[in-house]
């Protein structure tokens, strides 16, 4: 269960393509691809290109940034 406030998880440079409906979770600074039955694990909902564009404003966000482009993956936690 997600506290209070948000939680970014930032992944630079990554290979890492989180497809939606994929689960991440946090790994110290960064984000992991999990399987989604693990404790604490989030659900990727939608990619938009901004943060303001999440439906869930209080939720965490995987910010993706590449090849000069910025990628916002918007979680929501697995119950």
């Amino acid at each position: 269960m997600a506290t209070g406030g948000f939680v970014a998880f930032r992944v630079l440079g990554s290979s890492n393509n989180f497809a939606v409906g994929s689960c991440v979770k946090q790994d110290g600074n960064e984000a992991k691809q999990v399987d989604c039955s693990e404790k604490g694990a989030f659900s990727v909902v939608s990619k938009e290109t901004k943060r303001e564009d999440c439906a869930d404003q209080a939720q965490p966000f995987v910010l993706i940034e590449r090849d000069g482009k910025t990628e916002v993956l918007c979680l929501s936690p697995k119950k």
